[in-house]
């Protein structure tokens, strides 16, 4: 008879507890409705990031059949400094910085948003030619803004919110790193036509770094030759 009291008790003392809860259900539906809405901005605005990775293998060159014979015996065998080059020169300042220029990486076209911006990669509605002279383009740092106006004309501008002068693709067009030619990109041309976008040139130098130290080289396993490439970045769109 006792314990049926106590189950009685726990039983009430459970709906007691629910009906508290719920006089609330208003501030539990608006904390659900809040978090739903932060995952989804989070979700929309926050630049994913992707990782590229790859492998190499350092191969000796061959040298006399003496020496191979001394490698074989363990008596000359230089693979791990060779690899450890290698390694060196992947990681280089300048090897980064060729890279960035055959690639164009210091030069980003942006889709302007209503809270960021989205780099157009890797087939932008337009073609940058510069005219200035490599040393100039090694120290630019400047942003412009472009208004696709037509098929044939486009407006420039130093701000976002300030009118453009119009110019027609293809001709030379003065700025403050000296002349460039603008030409359509038709394959994506039409996509952006009647938008602003925002150029960003910085130094390919300062763009290397940031490459650089993001990339990560390590051994496949110890004494090996062969090595793991890995970087991270930005998704691009």
């Amino acid at each position: 008879m006792l314990h049926t009291e106590e189950v009685a008790s726990e039983k009430i003392d459970i709906k007691e507890l629910v009906r508290t809860y719920l006089k609330h259900w208003k501030w539990f539906l608006l904390s659900v409705i809040v978090f739903i809405s932060l995952a989804f901005l989070y979700i929309r605005y926050t630049v994913p990031k992707f990782e590229a990775v790859g492998t190499i293998q350092v191969v000796e060159e061959k040298g006399g059949g003496g020496i191979d014979v001394l490698k074989d015996l363990d008596i000359l065998s230089n693979d791990k400094s060779n690899v450890e080059d290698e390694i060196q020169i992947l990681t280089s300042r300048s090897n980064f910085i060729e890279v960035v220029k055959r690639l164009g990486l210091n030069t980003r076209i942006l889709e302007l948003g209503n809270i960021r911006n989205s780099e157009i990669y890797p087939s932008p509605p337009f073609n940058l030619n510069f005219i200035a002279e490599d040393s100039v383009i090694a120290r630019a740092n400047i942003d412009f803004y472009l208004l696709l106006s037509s098929d044939t004309t486009f407006e420039l501008s130093e701000s976002e919110d300030r009118a453009g002068k119009s110019h027609g693709f293809g001709n030379i067009v003065p700025t403050a790193i000296g002349d460039i030619v603008i030409t359509p990109n038709n394959p994506n041309f039409d996509r952006f036509k009647g938008k602003k976008l925002k150029v960003e040139i910085r130094p390919p130098a300062t763009v290397a770094q940031a490459y650089r130290k993001n990339m990560r080289v390590s051994l496949n396993e110890d004494y090996s030759n062969i090595l793991n490439l890995a970087i991270q970045d930005e998704k691009r769109v």
